[in-house]
């Protein structure tokens, strides 16, 4: 209405626009209003012309939409943009964008040209860009830089193209991208790259790459030449390139390690092979890669390598090889020599030794006793050299075994201390044993090593002490370990003579050489033997005063102690009822001793066909002298044993095979058939008669190797050489070689062993008598299950408890059976049918009596 009458009052047209909507949609109108009289008062008419400018309308604003989003690109865009005059180079407008690096304001930077912001020796490219629009509509990409306001430089790429607007200017799009960060990543890959192929250079590798799909490769130039080859040699190369070089007995190695890497088994494959050589030699690469890529299904795609040359170093380890058989061959060869040495001077010492002591037995004049005397310390001291070169020779040579077995500890300790008790009384010094409450009794250890340890300080203590005492203690430390520790009050050692101490064949002083004797080789011995042991012997001197030894050991409790009690039984007598027979007798420790330790009641098979004949002892010696000593000691020790001798292998096996026998003293290193061999054929034909009699090696030999192979043939004990009647008797003793026929129960014994208490003994045997059926069944139900370990401690048990009802018979028979149980010889069914027949022989013995 307003326009109408603004038409009417002015009697000129107007234009008025309306908006409508209709049928929910918007329509733009415009109305031109025209009057037809002069004054509004009297008008004459009016006309109104009206169009439906809709279309017009939406066009415009998707056009002002369109623009506003290009103005919003244009300043929001992440790449610089320019508009210049193509005549003139002029900015005529640029995004935020492109001026933030520059360090110009939008109205500093229009005032600049397009050629005034590259440095000046980009002009050429300039004019190859703008004669490149002019030719193609269209220039870049192409790189240069720009100079910022502060006068630095930046590397920017432009891309652009020419356009006409409506009026005939002639503009320059521009989209100017600052690359700093790529160059920077550029450089730094540059750099990466030149480090890596550096280092390629030098190490010396070869390079590969592999697509385990297709089996393309990619080597590099150094990979050819350890093949004596170029690429262009090689060329086309594939997979096929490494198989036709590859050693095909390394093939397979390299594909099973190929394989674990793919599976994740390994982090890297890793592969050491040979390679054909262009000369018809073969090579040695380290092959190494990884997976770099995975196709989308989980295989191996990409695996990146590289190849070493080791040939040299596969050449020093081979001769590396060669020289460390050499040497184990030369250090046996010393080794076998030092045992045929032995074994040559210990024979001759047996004799001396053993015949100067049967001298000892006669009537001899003060004089001929003191050159007597001389003779036999003599002997043992050449005897103590030749075994300690021995020792050193084997630690030397890295053949030292130890033997870790149950061990009563405090009873180990009390034997050191009673082994070195004649040579301090003799200087009137008193040995003294100290052992804290809490150093435990049973443990796990090699008894010989730690005792030939104690036994060389405590010497060597008395030896360096003239007055006031020795001690050897046993404490724990703050570490958990034992403390072993020989204290003296002698003459002590200075920080200068101490470090000449553990050096081989030295002394602290060589003073002391001619004054107390030794080759210096025993403490040095004892040190080596103790870093066997994870220790190390260290001392604590002052001069004049004394000398502190000691070392710590880490010794495991033994898990299956020997059960243990008062060997006092008359002071409280419990109820036979109540009590478990394993309770009423200490069980002693049946383990395998060393060779010079003395062995509990083996397992063997006695003929009770003795009872009715003396006892039967073969002995099987080349050695004249060595036979005579030993028959001699037998008669002197009882005259009633019946001796066969056999002087080689071969006549003792036809003697044990062809007639009973009690016992067995086998000389090792004989003609004909050497000790081990005759054996071997001696057990064998046991297997057939059922029978087993003992045999005892004779050996000059003291290595671990000669032992082992003597036990490994069936032998069950040792005697080294020179003989020592003591160990000669204990030994007749542990396989009941006596004066008198072995009786399966022994009355008088066992009722001494129950201090002489006739009842007590009574119910003791009754409880025994009644209780081992189920302890048999128990064990049989074992052996049957298969169980040897539980069969081996029940046999273990029996044995104890029958050692200690004084019945030996049974004893051995259950001990053989545990021997069995642990592997080390024969049947154990064979075992327990013994260990029946010595129980059935008990019952026919004892009946109701006792």
């Amino acid at each position: 209405m307003q326009a109408l009458r603004q038409c009417l009052e002015s009697g000129q047209s107007v234009s008025a626009g309306y908006e409508l909507v209709l049928n929910q949609q918007t329509h733009w109108f415009d109305a031109r209003i025209s009057s037809l009289g002069n004054h509004l008062s009297n008008p004459e008419g009016v006309v109104v012309v009206i169009r439906d400018i809709s279309a017009r309308v939406h066009k415009e604003q998707e056009l002002d939409y369109q623009q506003n989003l290009l103005k919003s690109l244009y300043e929001l865009s992440p790449i610089g943009i320019a508009l210049n005059d193509f005549d003139t180079g002029a900015f005529l407008d640029v995004n935020q964008t492109l001026l933030e690096p520059t360090g110009y304001s939008k109205a500093e930077f229009l005032d600049l040209s397009y050629w005034d912001v590259p440095p000046p020796e980009y002009q050429p490219a300039e004019e190859n860009a703008i004669k490149s629009m002019q030719a193609t509509g269209s220039y870049g990409p192409f790189q240069k830089e720009y100079i910022r306001k502060d006068g630095s430089r930046y590397p920017v790429e432009l891309r652009g193209i020419f356009v006409e607007d409506m009026r005939g200017n002639r503009l320059i799009w521009s989209y100017i991208q600052d690359i700093s960060e790529q160059k920077r990543a550029e450089q730094a890959l540059k750099e990466e790259r030149e480090r890596l192929a550096n280092i390629i250079r030098g190490t010396n590798v070869g390079t590969w790459e592999w697509n385990v799909q297709t089996g393309e490769t990619v080597f590099n130039e150094r990979w050819a030449e350890m093949v004596g080859y170029s690429l262009a040699d090689l060329a086309p190369v594939s997979i096929n390139t490494w198989l036709q070089f590859v050693h095909p007995d390394d093939l397979a190695v390299s594909n099973q390690r190929l394989e674990q890497h793919f599976t994740g088994e390994i982090a890297y494959y890793e592969f050491e092979g040979r390679m054909r050589h262009r000369n018809g030699n073969w090579i040695w690469v380290l092959d190494r890669g990884r997976v770099a890529s995975w196709t989308e299904d989980g295989k191996p795609l990409m695996v990146l390598g590289t190849h070493q040359d080791i040939t040299e170093r596969k050449q020093a380890e081979a001769e590396m090889l060669r020289a460390k058989e050499t040497a184990e061959a030369a250090s046996q060869a010393k080794s076998e020599f030092l045992a045929n040495m032995s074994h040559e001077i210990r024979t001759p010492l047996n004799a001396i030794i053993g015949f100067s002591d049967l001298l000892r037995t006669t009537e001899l004049n003060a004089t001929q006793q003191q050159y007597l005397d001389n003779v036999v310390q003599s002997g043992t001291s050449l005897l103590e050299i030749i075994s300690d070169i021995l020792d050193f020779s084997k630690i030397e040579a890295g053949m030292l075994e130890l033997e870790v077995i149950p061990v009563n500890l405090h009873e180990l300790l009390q034997n050191c201390v009673n082994t070195i008790s004649y040579a301090a009384r003799n200087k009137g010094l008193p040995v003294e044993l100290a052992i804290a409450p809490e150093v435990p009794v049973h443990v796990l250890t090699d008894p010989v090593r730690l005792k030939q340890i104690l036994i060389n300080l405590l010497s060597n203590a008395v030896k360096f002490t003239e007055t006031g005492e020795v001690e050897l203690s046993a404490a724990p430390t703050a570490g958990g370990r034992i403390r072993f520790a020989v204290r003296d009050t002698g003459i002590g050692i200075s920080s200068e003579q101490q470090k000449k101490l553990f050096h081989a064949f030295s002394q602290a002083d060589s003073s002391t050489t001619r004054k107390f004797g030794g080759t210096g080789l025993g403490l040095i011995i004892s040190d080596m033997i103790a870093r066997k042991l994870d220790s190390k012997i260290k001392l604590d001197s002052t001069p004049g005063q004394g000398t502190v030894f000691y070392l710590d050991l880490e010794l495991e409790a033994d898990p299956n102690p020997p059960v243990s009690s008062s060997a006092d039984t008359t002071a409280e007598q419990p109820e036979a009822d109540n009590t478990d027979l394993e309770e009423l007798a200490p069980v002693p420790t049946h383990s395998v001793s060393p060779p010079d330790e003395t062995r509990a009641i083996s397992a063997f098979t006695t003929d009770h066909a003795t009872a009715g004949r003396r006892m039967r002892i073969l002995i099987a010696e080349d050695a004249s002298m060595n036979m005579l000593l030993i028959t001699t000691l037998l008669r002197q020790m009882n005259p009633e044993y019946e001796i066969i001798e056999a002087y080689n292998g071969q006549q003792a096996l036809e003697l044990a095979t062809s007639r009973p026998v009690d016992l067995i003293f086998m000389d090792v290193q004989m003609p004909v058939l050497d000790g081990v061999q005759a054996t071997t054929a001696i057990r064998e034909h046991e297997k057939q008669s059922g029978q087993r009699v003992p045999i005892v090696a004779l050996t000059a030999g003291a290595l671990k190797e000669e032992q082992e192979r003597c036990l490994q043939a069936g032998m069950d004990d040792f005697l080294t050489k020179p003989l020592d009647k003591s160990r000669l008797k204990t030994m007749l003793d542990t396989y009941g070689v006596t004066h008198q026929s072995v009786q399966p129960y022994r009355k008088d014994r066992f009722l001494e062993r129950c201090g002489g208490d006739e009842d007590f003994a009574r119910t003791m045997l009754d409880h025994f008598m009644a209780d081992l059926p189920n302890k048999l069944e128990e064990l049989k139900q074992s052996i049957g299950a298969g169980d040897l370990a539980e069969a081996g401690r029940q046999a273990h048990r029996i044995g104890g408890v029958a050692a200690n009802m004084e019945m030996p018979l049974l004893a051995a028979a259950a001990g053989r059976l545990e021997r069995q149980a642990a592997g080390r010889e024969g049947d154990v069914l064979s075992a327990f049918d013994e260990v029946q027949q010595e129980w059935h022989a008990i019952r026919l013995l004892l009946g109701d009596s006792l």
